[in-house]
C-alpha cells in the first residue's frame, strides 16, 4: 500500500474521530516467560512492545507517523538482540546456516534501513515491526531473515537436536516454536491496534454502502457497467473492502415522464411521455445531491413535434425534471417518474458492483 494511500486513510480516520474513541491498551499485560536461553530476547521484545503500547495510548496518530515516538528511540534493539541470540544459541559448527542468518540481520540492523522500512511500509500492513528470526510449520523449521526469507538449516541433524536439548527443549522443533512465540511479542500491541482500526474501517465502509443502497439513484445494468468501468481500478482492488463510487453514471437510461407543453392546445398541454438519458452523471452523496443528463423526451402530440431534446436535472437522488426543445419555439418541461425505484431491491446495489 502506498504512502499516499496510508496518509489519506489516516486523514480520513482522524476526521471521523476514530482515535478519540479508541480504548487504551493494557501495557502491563503479562507474557509467558521462556527458558533461560531466550530470557534476554524476551526482555528486549517485551520492552519494545510496551514502548509501542504507551505510544499508542498517548497519541495514536503520532505513533503511526513518527518512528522515534512509536519505539521510544529504540528502533532496532530487538534486531540487534537477535544477532546476539544467534551467537549464543546456535554454534556455527553445528548450525552452519546461522552464518547466513546473522549476515541477513546485520544488514537490517542499520539505522537507516530501519527508518527506510518504517517510511516505505504502512501501518496497515501490521508487520512493520514483526520479528522473524525463525520459521516454523507443522513439522518443519528453519532460520528466517528479517523479511521472512527462509534460510534452510544445514548440518548434522543429530548434532542439532542434541544442541537444542542442551538448551532445555525436547527437540529443535519445540525450541524454534518457542523462539517464534517470544519474537511475536514485539508486535503484539501493533497487531491489536491494526485489528481495531481495520475493523473500524470495515464498519465505516459498510455504512457507506448501506447509505449508497438507500439513497442513490436507481441504475440499470448498463449504468452499473459504465460506472464500474470508470471506477474499475478502485472497485477491482481485492485486498480490501472498497467504498461505493462517489459519482453515478448513466447511459441510455429510459424513464417515464409527465411533460407540459405550454404551446399545445388546451386539453393536451400535459401528456405522459418517455425519456431517454443518453449520458448522465449524479453526485449522490453531495451535501445536496445533484446530477445532470443529456436527454430526449417523446410524447405523441398532434400539433407539435413528438420528440424534443435538452437537459434533465436530478435533485436529492429522488426527483428529476427537464427541459426539451422541439424547434419552432416549442419548449416543454417535464418531471421524471422513477417507477424502477419501486421494484428494485436496494440491498443488491453492493452486489451489483462487486460481482
Amino acid at each position: 500500500m502506498s504512502t499516499k494511500l496510508f496518509s489519506l486513510t489516516l486523514a480520513m480516520l482522524v476526521s471521523m474521530n476514530v482515535y478519540s474513541d479508541t480504548n487504551e491498551y493494557d501495557c502491563q499485560k503479562e507474557f509467558s516467560t521462556p527458558k533461560p536461553i531466550l530470557k534476554e530476547l524476551y526482555t528486549e521484545v517485551v520492552t519494545f512492545a510496551k514502548s509501542t503500547c504507551q505510544a499508542l495510548n498517548q497519541d495514536r496518530l503520532r505513533a503511526y507517523t513518527e518512528i522515534d515516538f512509536l519505539t521510544g528511540g529504540n528502533h532496532n534493539g530487538a534486531v540487534e538482540e537477535v544477532i546476539g541470540f544467534y551467537e549464543d544459541a546456535f554454534p556455527e559448527n553445528v548450525f552452519p546456516s546461522v552464518i547466513d542468518a546473522k549476515s541477513s540481520w546485520q544488514e537490517d540492523s542499520k539505522l537507516e534501513r530501519a527508518i527506510a522500512r518504517f517510511k516505505e511500509q504502512s501501518y496497515y500492513q501490521s508487520d512493520i515491526y514483526e520479528l522473524t528470526p525463525v520459521f516454523t510449520s507443522f513439522k518443519d523449521y528453519s532460520f528466517s531473515g528479517p523479511r521472512r526469507e527462509r534460510i534452510d538449516l544445514t548440518g548434522n541433524k543429530d548434532l542439532m537436536e542434541q544442541s537444542c536439548k542442551q538448551q532445555g527443549y525436547e527437540s529443535c522443533l519445540t525450541f524454534f516454536k518457542d523462539i517464534e512465540r517470544v519474537a511475536a511479542i514485539q508486535n503484539s500491541y501493533l497487531k491489536k491496534a491494526y485489528s481495531d482500526v481495520a475493523l473500524q474501517n470495515v464498519r465505516e465502509i459498510s455504512a457507506q454502502w448501506t447509505k449508497f443502497s438507500d439513497n442513490s439513484r436507481f441504475q440499470t445494468p448498463l449504468d452499473v457497467l459504465l460506472t464500474s468501468y470508470i471506477y474499475r481500478k478502485e472497485l477491482s482492488d481485492g485486498t480490501k473492502l472498497v467504498p461505493p463510487p462517489p459519482l453515478q453514471y448513466f447511459l441510455l437510461r429510459p424513464s417515464v415522464v409527465i411533460e407540459h407543453l405550454n404551446q399545445a392546445v388546451d386539453g393536451s398541454k400535459d401528456e405522459v411521455g418517455l425519456a431517454v438519458e443518453w449520458f448522465g452523471v449524479n453526485s449522490w452523496d453531495s451535501k445536496i445531491p445533484w446530477g445532470i443528463s443529456l436527454a430526449s423526451v417523446y410524447a405523441d402530440r398532434a400539433d407539435s413535434k413528438s420528440i424534443g431534446h435538452g437537459l434533465m436535472f436530478h435533485i436529492n437522488n429522488s426527483f428529476s425534471f427537464g427541459f426539451a426543445n422541439r424547434g419552432g419555439g416549442d419548449n416543454s418541461i417535464y418531471i421524471n417518474i422513477e417507477f424502477m425505484d419501486w421494484f428494485v431491491d436496494k440491498k443488491n446495489k453492493y452486489k451489483d458492483y462487486v460481482n
